[in-house]
């Protein structure tokens, strides 16, 4: 009974919320909607959203931010309503089979949309091509994206990039870099000790647990003095607007107080290259660590990144954990500017 009550109540909230956010738009007098927005831990892409706010008001763009949760199925409302010639979709890495809930709901923006501009701030894009249900989905995707007349994605990583060249060659795709790699990060100047492991759980994971134990092994065995402790780049709550820049910035601290990082998140192995923390880097399913190390790895040498865990060992002894680095991001800033010279 008490948890109908409490499911009850949230709805209520929830409807409350939304139809709050639909009033504030209407009275907004802004450049852009930036929908998608996530609500959700991880913090990845909560820090995909701050350095996308931190371009647009860097070129004093307003715009209106729209938390996913709230616009969720309400996309033809906001379009009946907009005013706006360019709606901005929020960057990560949901588009595709992977996270079809996502899918679905940049499809049905695509559907309301299709009298607007559409820019996705840059994006990875799996589907599955292998079994007869992934290309079902792909194909339902497909003719939604091709039939919007003024749809432009930005990528990431040229392996979405190829994909989607092959096989929807007609949808405007431009290849930049993740936008967490443009943000600006203080120098924390802590004194780092101990070494940090931050590991995928969910679907993206493509280690086994064999694996991480013996990297563990390699890692004790020649750092036995040095500490080993656990995080993950999400966490298990909600992070509205307002504690963005908080949550973020306390997981860029933790980072900067390690001498080292093992990582097989993308943005675990962005924040420690942000942070100037040596990292190993080990690839996900679906590839887009490995594709976005590319953007990295000739100025920031002091992040590595790995294949095959036979190879493991003799990265970590390539790496100097004493050294004292700073992260470089001017290649990342001039190969991002396509993203700006389109909301111009």
């Amino acid at each position: 009974m008490l948890k109908f009550a409490n499911r009850v109540k949230h709805e209520i909230v929830h409807t409350i919320s939304q139809k709050k956010l639909l009033r504030d738009y209407k009275k907004s007098n802004t450049n852009f909607l930036l929908l998608q927005i996530p609500e959700h831990g991880n913090l990845g892409d909560q820090a995909i959203t701050l350095a996308e706010e931190r371009w647009l008001e860097q070129f004093s763009f307003k715009y209106f931010e729209a938390p996913a949760e709230l616009t969720d199925g309400k996309e033809e409302t906001y379009a009946k309503v907009s005013t706006h010639q360019k709606i901005l979709v929020h960057g990560g890495g949901f588009l595709g089979s992977l996270w079809p809930v996502e899918e679905y709901r940049f499809r049905r923006i695509l559907r309301a949309f299709k009298n607007q501009r559409v820019i996705v701030f840059p994006q990875t894009i799996t589907f599955d091509m292998k079994t007869d249900q992934g290309r079902s989905f792909f194909e339902e995707s497909r003719k939604v994206y091709t039939s919007h007349p003024n749809l432009t994605i930005f990528l990431r990583e040229t392996k979405s990039l190829n994909f989607m060249r092959e096989h929807m060659p007609t949808v405007d795709v431009r290849l930049v870099p993740d936008s967490v790699t443009t943000l600006d990060v203080q120098d924390y100047n802590f004194d780092r000790m101990g070494i940090l492991f931050c590991l995928r759980s969910d679907k993206e994971k493509n280690i086994s647990g064999e694996g991480t134990n013996n990297i563990y092994k390699v890692v004790s065995e020649k750092y036995p003095s040095e500490k080993i402790a656990f995080t993950d780049t999400v966490v298990p709550y909600e992070i509205k607007k307002g504690r963005r820049q908080e949550e973020v910035e306390a997981k860029f601290k933790e980072f900067a107080q390690s001498k080292l990082v093992i990582t097989d998140r993308l943005h675990g192995m962005v924040f420690a290259a942000l942070t100037g923390t040596p990292c190993i880097a080990i690839g996900n399913s679906n590839g887009k660590v490995k594709g976005v190390y590319q953007w990295i790895k000739d100025k920031n040498t002091y992040v590595k990144y790995v294949d095959d865990l036979n190879d493991f060992g003799s990265t970590l002894s390539q790496l100097n954990l004493d050294k004292k680095y700073r992260y470089d991001k001017s290649d990342c800033i001039q190969n991002f500017q396509p993203v700006i010279e389109l909301l111009c």
